[in-house]
C-alpha cells in the first residue's frame, strides 16, 4: 500500500515539474499557468489509470507460484483425510468393531 501511495506521489510531482519546466512551456508559449496545470493534472490522471488498470491486470504472484500452492494445499488434505481414514480403521480394529456388518 505504501508504494502505490508513494508510486501515485511521484507520478504527481514529475508531472508538475515537468509542466513548469521552462522547455516544455516553450512548445506553447501562449498557453497561461493554470492551462498548463490543467493539462499537467489530465497527464497525471492518464498515467494513474494506466498504472492502475496494469496493477488491475498483472498477478502480483507468479501463475507457477499460484498452481504450486495449490498443489501443496491439495496434497496435505489428501493426506489429512487418508491419515483420518487410517486412525479411524485402527480405533475401530482395537475396538473389536467391525467396518462392515455381517448378517448370520
Amino acid at each position: 500500500v505504501a508504494f502505490e501511495a508513494l508510486s501515485i506521489l511521484a507520478v504527481m510531482s514529475n508531472c508538475a515539474l515537468i509542466s513548469m519546466s521552462p522547455i516544455v512551456r516553450s512548445y506553447a508559449p501562449d498557453m497561461s499557468l493554470s492551462s498548463w496545470l490543467l493539462v499537467a493534472v489530465a497527464v497525471e490522471h492518464v498515467i494513474i489509470a494506466v498504472k492502475m488498470t496494469l496493477a488491475y491486470l498483472i498477478s502480483d504472484v507468479p501463475k507457477w507460484v499460484t498452481v504450486a500452492i495449490q498443489r501443496a494445499q491439495y496434497e496435505s488434505l489428501q493426506a489429512l483425510k487418508l491419515e483420518r481414514k487410517e486412525k479411524t480403521q485402527y480405533m475401530l480394529k482395537t475396538m473389536n468393531i467391525k467396518s462392515t456388518a455381517k448378517t448370520d
